[in-house]
């Protein structure tokens, strides 16, 4: 009933994901992919955004250095699983058309439609424009959990098998001093 407040609530929602999308760990980006010393969304303020996103849906607003390859571990003799999330491409899903195959990238986009939202005539077509893509994204993000939680179920029982190792290789150094 209000687009200018839903506009508003859009731009804040925006920019708060990109914050998101730049979180560091000491000086590791998280969601950098293989460029992890510089931040996936250069200007994360919803100024620039905005006419980026709504421009298409290649290369900006994300790094040209993120790069596609997803961080891995190795968890056993030639076996690596995924263990991160870059910033502009999804990791182990794929979104359900009509999406540019990066949730991030859907969500941002469908936030920068909502920022230009005005009342009138599109009103209700516009809202709709960015709610299918968002509610896609939503479910591609519930995937990517449920990898995640594999991958990390994958590394726990890698690093139980390591410590099994070293308490019987500690063993075997004992017996043989």
């Amino acid at each position: 009933s209000d687009p200018a407040s839903v506009a508003a609530l859009a731009r804040s929602g925006l920019e708060q994901v990109a914050n998101l999308l730049n979180s560091k760990i000491g000086n590791v980006y998280v969601f950098a992919g293989e460029d992890t010393g510089t931040p996936p969304i250069a200007n994360p303020g919803a100024a620039a955004l905005v006419p980026a996103l709504l421009a298409g849906p290649t290369g900006a607003p994300f790094s040209a250095t993120l790069g596609t390859t997803v961080p891995t571990a190795e968890v056993a003799e030639g076996q690596r699983v995924p263990v991160g999330i870059i910033a502009n491409r999804n990791t182990s899903v794929t979104s359900v058309a009509p999406t540019t195959g990066s949730y991030m990238r859907d969500i941002l986009t469908s936030l920068a439609r909502l920022t230009t939202i005005t009342n009138g005539a599109t009103l209700q077509s516009d809202v709709a424009a960015a709610r299918t893509p968002l509610t896609n994204a939503i479910s591609s993000i519930a995937q990517e959990a449920g990898a995640l939680g594999n991958a990390q179920n994958q590394l726990q029982t890698s690093r139980d098998r390591s410590a099994q190792r070293v308490i019987a290789l500690n063993a075997q150094v004992s017996d043989a001093e």
